[in-house]
């Protein structure tokens, strides 16, 4: 009889085909074997459904799965993928990111007592496999030390302290977790971007987590990742899913925040989407600390500009006339 494996690697792709081989020959390589690997594709317009079925009979893959229409959502797929597993161990392995060989074997012996769920850090590659901004880590906006070096936390302690404010858990690639503390994950369905920071919320109210601090994920960074920027239409739904998920975390930790400094990063991204800057000023999704971050971040952004002018001016009044640049 046919054991099930510890872990089960799932790998949800959306036109992704370029990137393909590299995370499937990073996945068939783990010097840890014992996995199986389920292969999902979201109605691809790209060749992504040749290249994953050309895997279909590899001895670890269990299923390819390709559906007839496009879910509108990747966290549809996680669900998928997580039905049909039979590890005790989840790795969502995004299909154009790459890990380290050694990945598995590093991360799974830290699965001890009641944590939950273990990911490392990752280095931000470009489509080239290129380092990109060097050792860039989302979460350090919020603390420049903490995911300098290995720790273990408990789950509702990491929400209040991190989770709260932004999605320290930047990429899923980099994420192993135990089945066993997975509960129902409410409306995750209807998540489009934000989906992943609301799943590890759900997780982590559940169990402890341990962090490494060795890069042992490559995070892809490319014209058509989620980071980069939408439609108007499908910017203001990012923004909408980040407030409903900062409202889920407050309310599962009865957090009162006073630390409006900590939200200005959203701003940070509807100041560079112009079209939404003014558009959501009065928004009613918008919480109350997060439109104070709000002007307060607006505020700087003219402060700086009318200083910058007004220096001009000066420099400019000051030179004789007739002297030139």
């Amino acid at each position: 009889m046919l054991t099930d494996p510890t872990v089960s690697v799932i790998v949800p792709n959306y036109n992704h085909a370029r990137f393909l081989s590299k995370r499937l020959g990073s996945i068939f390589n783990q010097t840890y074997q014992d996995f199986e690997v389920i292969l999902l594709d979201d109605c691809s317009t790209d060749n992504s459904v040749e290249v994953l079925r050309s895997y279909a009979g590899h001895p670890r893959v269990s299923h390819c799965v390709v559906n007839d229409q496009n879910s509108g959502s990747p966290f549809k797929q996680w669900e998928k993928g997580i039905a049909l597993a039979r590890g005790e161990y989840i790795w969502i392995a995004e299909s154009d990111d790459w890990a380290e060989n050694d990945f598995l074997e590093k991360l799974l012996p830290q699965f001890i007592g009641t944590i939950g769920l273990v990911y490392c850090r990752s280095l931000v590659i470009d489509e080239n496999d290129e380092a990109f901004r060097g050792d860039f880590f989302w979460p350090e906006g919020l603390d420049a030390q903490k995911w300098r070096s290995d720790y273990d936390a408990d789950g509702l302690k990491e929400i209040v302290e991190c989770l709260v404010y932004r999605n320290t858990i930047p990429a899923a690639s980099a994420c192993i977790m135990n089945r066993r503390f997975m509960g129902a994950f409410p409306d995750i369905q209807s998540f489009k971007y934000a989906g992943d920071w609301l799943f590890w919320i759900e997780l982590l109210k559940n169990c402890r987590l341990h962090y490494s601090a060795l890069p042992m994920n490559k995070h892809r960074w490319h014209d058509s990742t989620s980071r980069n920027l939408k439609t108007e239409q499908d910017e203001k739904v990012r923004l909408r899913e980040y407030f409903r998920v900062i409202r889920r975390a407050k309310r599962l930790t009865h957090t009162r925040d006073t630390r409006s400094e900590n939200y200005l990063w959203i701003f940070k991204e509807i100041y560079w989407h112009r079209r939404v800057l003014f558009t959501v000023l009065l928004w009613p999704p918008m919480l109350f600390s997060l439109r104070l971050a709000y002007y307060r971040y607006i505020v700087a952004k003219l402060s700086k500009k009318v200083f910058n002018t007004v220096r001009t001016a000066l420099r400019f009044a000051k030179k004789p006339v007739g002297s030139g640049r």
